[in-house]
């Protein structure tokens, strides 16, 4: 990444087109989840239909979990009584 002092980091490897004539870019850093990819490849499939091919270059490598909300905080060990 090249380092600007007065703007924040950009990246510049990788931000070529290695296949096809036409892509998408995106402005602004986020996460993405598999079931958007999913939704984004078949819109662009169903327009395209038979006179392109799509070819999606990202991957959702980050799970996006969270507790579940009746789970309280804290439980650790059961205690266990000799009898």
């Amino acid at each position: 990444m090249r380092r600007n002092p007065k703007k924040k980091r950009v990246a510049t490897g990788g931000v070529g087109i290695a296949f096809g004539s036409h892509g998408l870019k995106a402005e602004t850093a986020g996460e993405i989840t598999s079931n958007q990819i999913e939704a984004g490849r078949r819109a662009i499939a169903r327009y395209v239909q038979k006179a392109g091919k799509v070819w999606v270059r990202v991957f959702p490598d980050k799970p996006l979990t969270q507790k579940p909300p009746e789970v309280t905080m804290g439980g650790g060990k059961a205690i266990r009584q000799n009898t």
